[in-house]
Formats: structure tokens, sequence, C-alpha cells
């Protein structure tokens, strides 16, 4: 797992290799983001699950925003 944008407001978290891409632990890491994120103080979070490797995809990518 790797952050590999950094902004205010917005970062992209990157996951290259599962030994089972599973959809379900995929959802379960997007909502550890998503409390992780509140817990640090911020507002209006949201998790976008872009791209996924358990439906095929090269790499599992969150899109993380809030204010």
């Amino acid at each position: 797992m790797a952050i590999v944008e950094n902004v205010p407001g917005k970062c992209r978290v990157h996951i290259t290799k599962f030994e089972e891409p599973d959809a379900y632990v995929e959802q379960r890491i997007g909502g550890w983001i998503e409390r992780a994120i509140e817990i640090s103080g911020a507002k209006s979070c949201r998790v976008n699950l872009a791209q996924s490797l358990a439906k095929g995809d090269p790499l599992t990518e969150f899109v993380v925003t809030w204010s």
C-alpha cells in the first residue's frame, strides 16, 4: 500500500498486490481509510474505489477527498 498523491483535501492510495484479491477486503480497507480520516478531524470524507484488483484492474486505487 502506498500513498501516490497527497495534497490538501485529497489523496490517492494504491495497493499493487494481494495474495487473493477480494472485493469485500477492498471495501473494508476503504472503510478503514474513511474512518481514519474522520478520526483525524476531517469533515465530509469520501472514499472512492477507482480501480480494483478483484475486478481485474492492474491495481486497487482509492481516491480520498475531505474538507
